[in-house]
């Protein structure tokens, strides 16, 4: 079988990590590329040879594409991998990656334009009888003048796009310019074209994608399908693999459908088939994604295959040797996207520092993740930190397997889904597959109310036990042999005071040694006894009951405690004051002031604030740009727009004052 010798990965995180894992194994030889912040990253240390784009900018680094030609030409590879996002279905990418002889694995570039053109890929399918929804494509311009006769809610999404990316659901006529405007700025910021579609929305609606693989010789494979209902901001949380509330007959047509859109197209290399499925099993064709998935692990774990192993094949010429009844699903598999985000707050992205990261292993449990340890994640990106996959002989036993790797998941230092996707696994209507692509919209205050009310009917002695006995045992390996230096900032009153769910508790210490601490809270005697102990993780006895705990501080003076899978957050009262990110960012003032601060690292990518403008609580003041989607603020207050301190277009910081309004200026609005 003939191979590629060297392969550029045009990506990063973790499909650039997993890629070269793959072509690893293969003894293909790995050429990694790198933005200034991305210099010390995972793929870039594993990867052969790595080389810089230069700069932080998306359209200078990972959406360059003459540059990334230039340094496969220059590092001698005969092939490019895409992965997915960035340049992945930009069929520019892959003539030029034909043009300059370099093998491009995925399909065409005609191809690529073929089904990434929403009207033409819509047009074929209507050449081979493939059901759709009526939908139309434009400039916001002209989707307006059509505005009348569009059926709502409809799904306004990025004509050359997809990964859930610059997607909105409009619900009325109302919204629909403002929802247009923030579509097409996502779209051209992530994409490189603001084009739009919109389509009409099918809330009870599953999503269901089939996973083909094809050759130049005429072989098409289908390598299943997946679940795809559970989304959040129009994009996936967890994918299974089979959809288990499909029918055979239902599932036959969806497999018919691929085969002949397949054919029809002449498609090679890897691909995946989008589907709508409603409730009485009738499907309709959404895209097909020209790349590999994010999901595409579960269909591994429950074929058996590494399909990048099968695109490289491809793409080197190599006829597949599989057929189609080799293909056999066996088993179940569930993924979980573990994401830098907030659910309390609409799923906010949550850049920052990962202060403690450490990934559990057990069998059927496979972690996909451009991380190994602590690290800064950027505004510039997508906010996925790791895939979580678990395989097991049925759902249930997958869905146990998966809570209890999410659980034992050390995370520390951001704001993440983790805790999150536990109580969706949990949560009824999921264990009995009622799901639809509205599900998580419908259950996310529901489920966030669940966690709060577990995390505040915790134990609190077993968390500052926990948190005490970290304290302890990190500054016992700090210090010196002089009583003074064993006293240390306990000198005088041997008294260590946290702040702990809004309220201060002094815990006066006894005695301790490396494995007993007696100490006192509330006028109660505890004694604390330590099993086992390091930088970021405390096994300890209290009360007869034994306890596991992983423990960060952070450049915010919070520590941040993981027990039993719940986060809590103490503030030492000995640390410096709160850093400005960890207080409200609607500050006061001068008197009647209020001082709106960004919340985030990123772009202002629409001020609709102006001076003298009247604004009512909840209208927009600015839209912002992190992590690849744009964040509307609204105002927390009724008043008048005093002064704007940042322009459309600007960067800014966490906590850095992006305006002033004049509270209670506003009772003659009606």
């Amino acid at each position: 079988m003939k191979l590629l010798n060297k392969i550029l990965i045009a990506n990063r995180g973790e499909i650039a990590v997993r890629i070269i894992r793959t072509l690893k194994s293969l003894g293909i030889r790995t050429v990694a590329i790198y933005s200034h912040q991305d210099k010390d990253s995972l793929h870039v240390r594993m990867a052969d040879e790595a080389f810089s784009l230069g700069g932080n900018i998306l359209k200078d680094t990972y959406l360059d594409i003459a540059k990334i030609i230039h340094i496969a030409l220059q590092s001698g590879c005969d092939g490019i991998h895409p992965g997915y996002g960035f340049l992945s279905e930009n069929a520019k990418f892959s003539k030029a990656a034909a043009d300059a002889g370099i093998n491009f694995i995925g399909p065409d570039a005609e191809t690529i334009r073929l089904m990434g053109d929403k009207v033409m890929a819509r047009q074929t399918m209507r050449e081979i009888n493939i059901p759709m929804i009526t939908g139309m494509e434009g400039s916001k311009e002209e989707i307006l003048r059509h505005k009348k006769n569009l059926q709502y809610p409809l799904l306004v999404k990025a004509a050359s796009g997809g990964g859930g990316k610059a997607m909105r659901i409009v619900e009325n006529l109302e919204d629909l310019s403002e929802n247009l405007d923030i579509a097409s700025r996502e779209a051209l910021n992530y994409f490189g074209n603001d084009l739009l579609y919109v389509e009409k929305y099918l809330p009870d609606a599953r999503h269901i994608e089939v996973q083909i693989l094809a050759d130049h010789y005429g072989t098409i494979l289908i390598l299943g399908e997946r679940e795809c209902s559970v989304q959040r901001r129009y994009q996936k949380v967890i994918e299974e693999s089979p959809a288990c509330s499909l029918s055979a007959e239902t599932r036959d047509s969806l497999y018919r459908s691929a085969n002949k859109i397949v054919k029809k197209i002449q498609y090679t290399n890897a691909g995946t088939l989008e589907f709508l499925v409603d409730p009485e099993g009738n499907h309709y064709f959404l895209e097909m994604n020209t790349r590999i998935q994010v999901e595409h692990a579960v269909t591994e774990m429950v074929t058996g295959l590494d399909i990048v192993e099968l695109q490289t094949q491809v793409a080197a010429g190599n006829k597949l040797v599989l057929k189609q009844s080799d293909i056999q699903i066996s088993g179940y598999a569930i993924e979980a996207r573990l994401y830098a985000e907030d659910p309390t707050n609409d799923f906010m992205p949550s850049p920052g520092k990962i202060e403690l990261y450490h990934q559990p292993s057990s069998p059927g449990l496979r972690i996909d993740s451009g991380i190994d340890g602590p690290l800064e994640l950027y505004p510039e990106y997508d906010p996925l930190i790791a895939k979580l996959i678990y395989y097991s002989h049925s759902r249930q036993e997958s869905i146990d397997g998966l809570k209890n790797a999410l659980r034992d998941f050390t995370l520390l230092g951001i704001k993440t889904n983790r805790e999150f996707l536990i109580e969706v696994l949990e949560d009824k209507a999921y264990v009995r597959n009622m799901i639809s692509t509205s599900y998580l919209e419908k259950i996310s205050s529901k489920l966030n109310d669940n966690l709060l009310r577990k995390k505040s009917e915790f134990n609190r002695m077993r968390i500052l036990s926990a948190w005490l006995g970290w304290k302890l045992t990190n500054f016992d390996q700090q210090i010196g042999t002089s009583v003074w230096e064993r006293i240390g900032p306990w000198r005088m009153t041997l008294r260590k005071s946290v702040i702990f769910s809004e309220r201060q508790y002094d815990i006066f210490i006894h005695n301790y040694s490396a494995e007993n601490i007696n100490f006192q809270i509330d006028g109660v005697e505890h004694n604390l006894i330590i099993k086992s102990r390091n930088s970021g993780n405390i096994i300890f006895e209290l009360d007869g009951k034994w306890s596991n705990a992983s423990l960060s501080g952070s450049s915010a003076f919070e520590d941040s405690i993981c027990l039993e899978g719940l986060e809590f957050k103490l503030r030492p009262l000995d640390s410096l004051p709160l850093q400005p990110w960890l207080t409200d960012h609607n500050d006061d003032g001068q008197s009647g002031e209020r001082l709106v601060k960004s919340q985030l690292h990123g772009k202002i990518s629409a001020m609709k604030a102006k001076v003298g403008l009247l604004v009512k609580k909840g209208d927009i003041l600015f839209s912002l740009d992190a992590m690849k989607i744009e964040n509307k603020v609204t105002s927390a207050y009724d008043g008048v727009i005093k002064e704007v301190k940042v322009k459309e277009g600007d960067q800014v910081q966490i906590n850095q004052l992006i305006l002033i309004l004049e509270e209670g200026k506003i009772s003659n609005i009606t």
